[in-house]
């Protein structure tokens, strides 16, 4: 995987802002209203699929 480091940081980034997203979500909607469980599960493995489709794009490009 040969990323320059701005990339890198750009995904690292966005990584730790969805976590970011998640845990507020979860904790303010816990508070509020309950989330389904089932909603979750789908936003974390949509994440998890953005996140995997990156780095395929990236490893592609060499």
């Amino acid at each position: 995987m040969n990323m320059s480091k701005e990339e890198k940081i750009v995904i690292a980034s966005a990584l730790i802002c969805q976590v970011l997203v998640i845990f507020a979500i979860i904790i303010l909607g816990n508070m509020y209203f309950p989330i389904p469980d089932w909603i979750m599960k789908i936003y974390a493995g949509g994440m998890i699929t953005v996140f995997i489709v990156i780095i395929r794009h990236h490893s592609m490009k060499k």
